[in-house]
């Protein structure tokens, strides 16, 4: 028996202390005990129990045992691990991705710098399985003490050069004991288990690749066939580095889609493949004639549709601004008007050259876009006939002298003839030329500035004839005239859209044209 020291209260107990191992120099098992003696009183005796003891008994509260060795005490061992961060991750292939892992080893680990014989790796696998089945391991780097733990780093993403799904987790090994894997979770991780402590997620996927960024119904905007006539749809679609060249995209598609209903094209069922036309400005050019596979009569809509690689669908739309990306606002599907039978009905246009002074007189009006027509000469009389739709045209005629809009013929405003469903023609279908806008007037003229924006001048040398003034839009209207009281005038064009106007000096049979642009 050793006698024992007081060492402090412990409630409402007093606590005594005796160092039982400096007493005992040979190797073997002792079992110890505690000896109480209170004045003259009989001794008794405590023994242990994990529920906190009580007098020796043999049975619940027994003696201690105490192993004497010649041998050192045993290597602490890791208590601790895990993976600190992060517990998921997205990245390209071969993409940096750095996983931190934590372990701790009682009065080891807490110790500056790192621990000796201290071995950690970073492991992955394709399967949400226990690591310690896993073959892939990379050595990771001490980084950091963390408290009283040690921070070991590895870059995971390096060695990933696959697309796909991986799992990750921590290994280490102090000394030659068995090796130990940590695991994840929101609250520190710990032990991989697979269920409190788990694996990492790291998602491998391809690089991005370039998106489209422009798609549109080039032309036309609106239409009207007979079923099962051609109408061919126009469209671009541009990504930035990629289209343009000489040839298709690879991995770029494209089609054109109609439907009854003026919806979101998005939602359509019915799309046919649009061909390959060429590069057009930077742009890939496609088209699709939807004529032909539109079933019945009626009011159908037509937008484009595009894909690249595996993303998503884009859809474009018409504009008279150039188009864009369908949004139903500002860039609209197409409009194409179905019939069952179009009837033309023929015309014949007359014009008499009572001046026979003309040599190439062609027509122009709303029923040939404003195109000049050709028109067959027979002495003074100059005829065409054209095949035209129900409705009201503007018409009239221009001497074609080379020049981009020739002589202007109609000394006053143009004329009008009307179709109606049934055949009948009214109005104008013959005009008769009585002065001679050929000749030019010898004057000198200048039109300042030109282009404008409203306002324009017009000056004229001295001449002893009056003149008279005339302002025609593009169309060959007549928007005013007036005879000035001197050699200058000032028009204002504020009222009228951009473009290029006529103005027509004239003085007996004599003229003189000049243009102005308004932007």
């Amino acid at each position: 028996w050793i006698p024992a020291t007081f060492n402090t209260d412990a409630g409402n107990n007093d606590e005594y202390m005796a160092n039982l191992g400096a007493a005992i120099t040979s190797e073997g098992t002792y079992y110890y005990a505690s000896r109480f003696q209170y004045l003259t009183q009989p001794v008794v005796y405590g023994g242990f129990s994990a529920s906190g003891g009580g007098y020796w008994d043999g049975t619940n509260n027994v003696s201690g045992i105490l192993t004497v060795t010649s041998a050192p005490p045993p290597d602490p061992e890791i208590g601790f691990a895990n993976i600190q961060w992060p517990g998921s991750g997205t990245i390209e292939p071969a993409q940096e991705f750095n996983v931190y892992a934590q372990v701790w080893i009682e009065n080891i680990t807490s110790q500056t710098g790192q621990t000796t014989g201290l071995q950690s790796w970073i492991g992955y696998s394709t399967s949400d399985t226990d690591p310690s089945t896993w073959t892939d391991w990379i050595p990771a780097t001490f980084n950091t003490d963390a408290g009283n733990n040690d921070e070991y780093m590895a870059n995971l993403g390096a060695a990933i050069t696959t697309e796909g799904t991986y799992y990750y987790a921590s290994r280490f090994q102090y000394l030659s004991q068995p090796v130990v894997y940590g695991g994840f979770s929101d609250a520190g991780g710990g032990y991989w288990d697979g269920i409190n402590n788990v694996s990492g997620i790291l998602t491998v996927t391809p690089p991005p690749y370039p998106v489209i960024g422009f798609a549109n119904i080039e032309n036309p905007g609106s239409g009207t066939i007979e079923t099962g006539q051609e109408f061919i749809v126009y469209a671009l679609t541009w990504i930035e580095g990629i289209t343009g060249q000489s040839s298709q995209t690879p991995g770029l598609e494209a089609w054109i889609g109609y439907s009854d209903q003026n919806t979101d094209p998005a939602s359509w069922t019915n799309w046919i493949s649009a061909n390959y036309k060429g590069p057009n400005e930077g742009s890939d050019e496609f088209s699709g004639d939807i004529g032909t596979v539109i079933p019945n009569e009626g009011i159908w809509y037509y937008a484009s549709r595009f894909k690249y690689l595996d993303q998503d669908f884009v859809y474009g739309g018409y504009s008279e601004t150039g188009g864009g990306f369908w949004d139903g606002i500002l860039n609209t599907s197409g409009e194409l008007t179905v019939e069952d039978a179009i009837v033309y009905y023929p015309v014949l246009f007359t014009v008499t050259d009572a001046t026979e002074t003309y040599t190439n007189i062609k027509i122009k009006g709303d029923m040939t876009d404003w195109m000049a027509i050709e028109m067959n000469q027979n002495g003074s009389d100059w005829t065409t006939s054209l095949n035209m739709l129900p409705g009201t045209y503007r018409w009239g005629v221009i001497e074609d002298d080379g020049s981009p809009d020739g002589i202007w013929l109609m000394e006053n405003d143009t004329l009008s003839v009307t179709v109606d469903d049934v055949g009948n023609i009214t109005g104008d279908t013959s005009f008769v030329i009585t002065w001679v806008g050929k000749e030019e007037l010898g004057i000198n003229c200048s039109v300042f500035p030109n282009p404008t924006l409203n306002r324009f001048r017009i000056e004229w040398n001295e001449t002893p004839e009056t003149i008279h003034l005339f302002l025609m839009n593009p169309f060959g209207e007549l928007l005013r005239s007036f005879t000035p009281s001197t050699t200058e005038a000032i028009i204002d064009l504020s009222v009228y859209p951009s473009g290029t106007y006529f103005i027509i000096l004239r003085q007996g049979d004599k003229q003189l044209i000049k243009t102005v642009l308004k932007q």
